[in-house]
């Protein structure tokens, strides 16, 4: 009996599941780590059943969003808190923050974020809209200046140290020695 749907090239398979591990991968799960969970979920869970190429590419997204949600909450639960750094904050906002909340594959984070926005300037607050949230009419915004592309990365540096205030020096020394960022405010 043939199959329904043609198999998923293994091409576009391998380079979908690259791509998803690396837009969820965060300071607590390595890409190559979440890659490895989502070559697991395929062939356990999809390449027996006869899906749809697209739904494939869907639901690897989908689970690469929960195993990277679950990993953090996990990694909160064993450190009693959560250390953001500005790659977890750029993700939250990019997937999590200007969404419906049934729809936001992180509650938590969108929490925090959201109350770290209030905290930002007017104009900071704009720019980071613009850049991450929902298209307005489905018009392409203008490009960004440089000095925009700057105060982008101010802004989510800055709502990493807002939400971080709690945290000692320590933890944010061993969580973000892999990014090579400074801290100036616990310097």
């Amino acid at each position: 009996m043939e199959s329904e749907h043609p198999a998923i090239d293994p091409a576009k398979l391998s380079s979908v599941i690259r791509n998803v591990a690396k837009k969820q991968s965060t300071d607590v799960m390595d890409p190559e780590d979440l890659e490895q969970e989502l070559w697991v979920f395929y062939l356990e869970e999809l390449a027996p059943r006869d899906y749809p190429e697209g739904t494939i590419v869907d639901l690897i997204k989908k689970q690469g969003v929960k195993v990277a949600r679950d990993e953090r909450i996990d990694y909160m639960q064993f450190r009693g808190a959560f250390i953001y750094s500005p790659a977890v904050v750029r993700t939250i906002l990019e997937d999590a923050v200007w969404v419906d909340a049934e729809d936001s594959p992180d509650i938590e984070g969108r929490i925090d974020v959201s109350r770290a926005l209030g905290e930002l300037e007017t104009d900071e607050r704009f720019l980071l809209r613009r850049k991450f949230g929902p298209l307005v009419d489905d018009i392409d915004p203008l490009p960004f200046s440089t000095t925009e592309h700057m105060r982008i990365e101010r802004a989510i540096d800055k709502i990493s140290m807002i939400l971080n205030r709690g945290a000692s020096r320590s933890e944010l020394d061993i969580d973000t020695a892999s990014e090579e960022l400074a801290y100036p405010a616990f310097a």
